[in-house]
């Protein structure tokens, strides 16, 4: 993981939602993001992400989703799908992850703003984060990485 802190308070709190089933790494991503000033959302599947946002205000919803691309019950492409449905969720960027598949094709099927390969370090996936949820707020962007 990078030494180097990204000091994002200045900016203001951003809330991130992520969705893994990986409970390891959904705590560790949960520890970085919070040593970096994020609020942090979790979900264990695409379901359970669905249900959390379909309980909040719309000033409450999270500014990215992390989101894992193979997960039980609901799939990153399935939330995805979905959430680009809600006119209330639609907006919001996605940064999906994967360890398998075609970064394109899997990355256009989960109509993400970007695909993240795993095992991704730490310090990279903040600095993703950062480029969505502070340069990028009024424009959208799509890059592989």
């Amino acid at each position: 993981m990078s030494t180097r802190k990204l000091n994002l308070k200045r900016l203001g709190s951003k809330k991130v939602l992520i969705v893994d089933d990986d409970v390891d790494l959904r705590e560790s991503f949960d520890m970085v993001f919070r040593l970096e000033d994020y609020d942090v959302l979790s979900a264990k599947d695409g379901a359970e992400a669905m249900e959390i946002l379909g309980k909040l205000s719309e000033k409450d919803l999270p500014d990215l989703i992390l989101l894992d691309y193979q997960m039980p019950r609901m799939d990153g492409v399935t939330f995805s799908q979905l959430k680009a449905r809600n006119e209330k969720l639609a907006t919001i960027p996605v940064v999906l992850l994967s360890a398998s598949g075609d970064k394109k094709d899997v990355q256009e099927k989960a109509l993400a703003n970007a695909y993240v390969q795993k095992p991704i370090e730490l310090g990279r996936l903040l600095e993703i984060a950062h480029h969505f949820l502070h340069r990028m707020e009024t424009s959208k962007f799509s890059f592989l990485v």
